[in-house]
């Protein structure tokens, strides 16, 4: 008897250093100092999220979040002005979103085995100058960087992503994404005055995509771009993008006083308007296939002629001014081309339509191509299906561990009985 209530204690005893532990390592913690951290450091796995908010301590210069592993719900560090250092030394893995923001003083993020978040947000970080993922991003459903001291994109991996902005980050030099293939919305501006761009992989857009400010790009492999793209506020020489066949939406060069050459030998189909604005073109060529524009037709400068040689339907308006003397119209009102009404088609133009002008010209069918132009543009990822699922599988896993804990009860308890 005295044998099976000493065991009874025992079992009992362990139930409850299991439920304490189980506790300990779910739900979602607020972090207000280290000891929280502390806490659940033997924790591989977090069952719900993780906040550090408002945290206003002085003293709090550095935090060190060890031991944790997974988080499957989301990790956020907010609006802690003394803070310099968040480290998460053993995180491979977060559910929901990993958000960094409004922290003016954090100046390092080391996360050297992070592999896989539910959406990437670093913004407001104006002492943040390198990312530190050593073991690169490999998964993102989304990613925005926004007003950070960074110096170059790098250990971001993903081969997929859907809203990729990077912008108002006013010291980005380098944006290298070697691995991505496909996104649905690109968004890269108001950065440092002349970024490189390298998306060598990136064969499919399925939105905007709007480059701004940038020096040089490589995008050779785009295939297909079903939103608007747009290369606006540009130090570009060239565009070449040799196995582009349609895009969707509208289709611009503006303010890219630079550029002289565009190649696109295979596009066939411009859905929205195209739009050539304030560029170095001598003529406006590289264009062989195109047949079809499906906005306005606009295209501003010092060029002396237009080679369009497949164009046979423009289903917008018509604004073709040129400065220069030996400009020549390749079109005629007659020849059924143009289907809009309105129709300017001049040379020897000494004052050029105003670029927010062209700008809303440059929209034709397609309000989206006004928005991609915008420097302010913004996304903000969502991963509430994350963290609602990853609560979801908390709470079951919650009820059933529960259930075996009172199962566990009810035999000590007729143990102890007997």
């Amino acid at each position: 008897m005295l044998f099976f209530k000493s065991l009874s204690l025992s079992l009992l005893f362990l139930a409850s250093r299991v439920l304490a532990d189980d506790n300990k390592c779910s739900g979602d913690k607020n972090v207000t100092a280290q000891s929280d951290l502390d806490n659940i450091s033997s924790c591989s796995k977090l069952d719900g999220s993780l906040y550090v908010n408002n945290l206003q301590n002085s003293g709090v210069t550095v935090l060190n979040i060890d031991g944790v592993k997974v988080i499957t719900g989301d990790v956020e560090v907010s609006h802690s002005q003394y803070l310099q250092t968040v480290n998460f030394q053993d995180l491979e893995t977060v559910s929901g979103k990993f958000s960094i923001h409004d922290n003016t003083r954090l100046n390092s993020l080391p996360a050297p085995k992070l592999t896989d978040v539910g959406s990437l947000d670093l913004m407001v970080l104006p002492a943040l100058q390198h990312l530190q993922f050593n073991s690169g991003i490999k998964k993102a459903g989304d990613v925005q960087i926004v007003d950070t001291n960074l110096e170059d994109i790098q250990g971001i991996d993903v081969t997929s992503v859907k809203s990729f902005n990077i912008n108002n980050n006013k010291y980005i030099e380098s944006i290298d994404m070697p691995q991505l293939e496909t996104a649905q919305s690109i968004n890269i501006a108001s950065n440092a005055r002349k970024v490189d761009v390298n998306f060598s992989k990136l064969a499919n857009v399925s939105g905007d995509t709007n480059f701004n400010g940038i020096s040089n790009v490589f995008v050779g492999n785009l295939k297909s771009a079903k939103g608007s793209l747009g290369f606006t506020d540009t130090t570009l020489n060239n565009v070449s993008l040799p196995y582009l066949t349609s895009v969707s939406e509208s289709l611009y060069f503006m303010d890219s006083q630079d550029l002289n050459s565009l190649s696109l030998p295979n596009l066939t189909t411009v859905g929205g308007s195209l739009t050539i604005n304030n560029t170095d073109l001598a003529k406006i060529s590289g264009f062989p296939k195109l047949n079809e524009v499906g906005g306005g037709l606009t295209m501003l400068g010092n060029y002396s002629y237009v080679d369009l040689p497949k164009l046979t339907d423009v289903r917008g308006s018509l604004l073709l001014e040129s400065k220069s003397s030996n400009f020549t119209c390749p079109f005629s009102k007659s020849d059924g081309v143009i289907k809009g009404n309105d129709w300017t088609c001049k040379g020897e133009v000494s004052s050029m339509a105003k670029s927010s002008e062209v700008s809303a010209t440059a929209t034709g069918s397609s309000d989206s191509s006004a928005s991609a132009t915008s420097s302010s543009m913004s996304y903000s990822g969502s991963s509430d299906s994350h963290g609602k699922s990853a609560s979801s599988d908390s709470g079951a896993s919650t009820v059933a561990f529960s259930a075996g804990i009172v199962g566990i009860v009810t035999l000590l308890g007729a143990a102890l009985s007997l």
